[in-house]
């Protein structure tokens, strides 16, 4: 990005002093204006070309963070697999083989809802890892733009400063009107530093609705178990072979 604003601004100071030359020989003050009017031209070339730049960059933005979203809830899964699949296999086990007292019965039920508190603060912690990674990259290209802007805007006042002192505040005037008009790229700059930021939200959306999705899956695998288990015990032990 920073190469092409220096390409800009070396370009736009060229013609410039080409103009300086224009205005203050035998030309005379049309041919400077009509050669500024050439300086112009190519300047919104330029400008077009980073604005395309600009959009294919936030086209790959989009596709980062939706790799680290994808990768994040990838880590969701297999965190919470790797917590609940010892619990949930006891659990079946023993409404398979019922339980031979009141106090296993309860132990048993306490691990049930250890476990639901458990995986609930495993995906706050996972989803905080994951919202902090798109944040990072968000972040970041929340950086870029606002170089961009910032060197863009130098650019554009180095040049209206050159016209004031070499050309004369008639022609300043006009191409102080034409930085105005190009207020366009600072706004489409701030548009994008904003749609960073709701891209980076959308990808964090698929990543809490995976983890409310998970957490509510063991959560009610955890409670049909303990209510299985509960009724076969308070039948004397019958085994869910059937159920199963």
């Amino acid at each position: 990005m920073m190469p092409l604003v220096l390409a800009v601004a070396t370009s736009l100071i060229m013609e410039l002093m080409a103009v300086v030359v224009l205005a203050g020989g035998p030309c005379g003050y049309e041919e400077a204006t009509m050669h500024l009017a050439q300086c112009r031209l190519q300047h919104q070339l330029k400008r077009s070309q980073a604005m395309q730049r600009i959009d294919v960059e936030r086209e790959e933005l989009s596709g980062q963070l939706l790799a680290i979203a994808t990768e994040g809830i990838a880590e969701l899964t297999a965190s919470v697999q790797r917590a609940s699949e010892p619990v949930l296999n006891m659990l079946k086990s023993s409404c398979a083989t019922g339980t031979k007292s009141a106090q296993e019965a309860d132990r048993i039920g306490r691990i049930g809802e250890a476990l639901q508190s458990e995986v609930a603060e495993l995906l706050r912690y996972k989803t905080q890892v994951a919202w902090s990674r798109l944040q990072d990259r968000a972040k970041d290209r929340i950086h870029q733009l606002q170089e961009y802007g910032a060197a863009h805007q130098a650019a554009s006042e180095a040049i209206l400063k050159s016209i004031q002192n070499s050309i004369g505040r008639s022609l300043a005037e006009m191409h102080e009107l034409e930085l105005e008009a190009e207020m366009s790229l600072t706004q489409l700059i701030q548009s994008e530093v904003n749609r960073a930021m709701e891209i980076a939200d959308a990808r964090m959306d698929l990543v809490r609705q995976s983890a409310q999705a998970m957490e509510m899956r063991v959560s009610d695998t955890v409670e049909v178990l303990l209510s299985l288990l509960k009724y076969f015990r308070s039948k004397g032990g019958h085994t869910m072979a059937t159920a199963a």
